[in-house]
């Protein structure tokens, strides 16, 4: 989602032969959209800084909380029956980048990468440990041996020399406070339990995102970057997930040598933009449900004001 002098365009960069896969998907769900194909627009400000006339600031965004934790979704937005309009959750991004002035750019970046299923085997250990339940690694013959007392080994070697056949191992016992911990969770847990289950459930992509501002200086703002974090801020639970900035990668000005580095922060973060770069801040899993909180095309009633609308379908 781009802002260039206030001026809001939702853009999609993919692989040529998936052009028309992507025009059909936005289609299907928004039918007066317009596609039209544009230059990139990550060229028009300069690569190095200082620079006389502009200036620029930005940052990378990482997961508060392990990835199997959800952040909100546009379910827990919905309006109530006595409300007119849904509550449209990227309203409040797009006013933020409505609200550039001439000379202003505001850019943000999401890059998925299709992931498999593997991320799921440690969300699911994230999620028998919230249940209590144990898993039991399988043994083999020899392991099963050498955890026998030495007292059952002698009763098995005994038996294999009259019968040949051992008698079985006792199982251990379960410790039932644990099998019913479950039962004993307060709705909040409960709810939470529930909320990393359903992320488990969707299709999920590993993702990057990142923001840059850049201006010239007589319009130069740090503000419009801070506020843009600011309105990530809605998709935060305290008990589940939110996005929050990676330091290592964003220029800071507090002390003399961060001061020193900033301009070599500034000029890495515009290259990997430009160049749609998985480096920087690690990658983190959203799924299908979670991304479309953040990218979608606007609700009619949000008011952003240089949000274009189309004014006829087409032929």
């Amino acid at each position: 989602i781009v802002s260039i002098d206030g001026y809001v365009q939702f853009l999609a960069r993919v692989p040529s032969k998936f052009r028309a896969l992507i025009e059909a998907a936005f289609y299907s769900q928004y039918p007066n959209a317009e596609i039209v194909e544009v230059a990139d627009y990550t060229l028009d400000i300069p690569k190095k800084y200082p620079h006389p006339e502009w200036d620029l600031f930005g940052t990378e965004f990482i997961l508060k909380a392990p990835a199997h934790m959800p952040i909100r979704t546009y379910l827990q937005f919905e309006h109530t029956p006595s409300e007119e309009f849904f509550k449209d959750p990227i309203a409040g991004i797009l006013e933020v980048m409505s609200s550039l002035k001439q000379g202003e750019q505001l850019w943000f970046q999401i890059l998925l990468v299709p992931t498999d299923a593997g991320w799921k085997k440690k969300a699911e250990e994230a999620v028998n440990k919230m249940i209590g339940k144990k898993i039991v690694p399988k043994k083999g013959l020899v392991e099963h041996v050498v955890d026998m007392p030495f007292d059952l080994l002698k009763e098995v070697g005994a038996q294999l020399g009259s019968s040949g056949t051992p008698a079985p191992p006792k199982k251990p016992e379960k410790n039932d406070a644990d099998n019913f911990k479950m039962l004993n969770m307060t709705p909040g847990e409960r709810g939470v339990l529930e909320a990393v289950q359903m992320k488990l459930s969707k299709p999920a992509f590993l993702t990057k995102m990142r923001m840059v501002y850049a201006a010239r200086h007589n319009v130069f703002n740090r503000g419009r970057g801070y506020a843009l974090r600011g309105a990530l801020a809605q998709f935060s639970s305290l008990n589940m997930n939110g996005f929050r900035n990676y330091g290592r990668v964003t220029p800071a000005f507090d002390y003399p040598w961060q001061r020193w580095e900033a301009p070599g922060r500034k000029m890495a973060l515009r290259r990997r933009f430009v160049d749609r770069s998985n480096k920087g801040a690690p990658q983190f899993i959203l799924n299908i449900e979670e991304l479309a909180t953040i990218f979608h095309l606007p609700m009619l009633h949000v008011k952003a004001p240089l949000v274009k609308k189309t004014f006829a379908k087409r032929a």
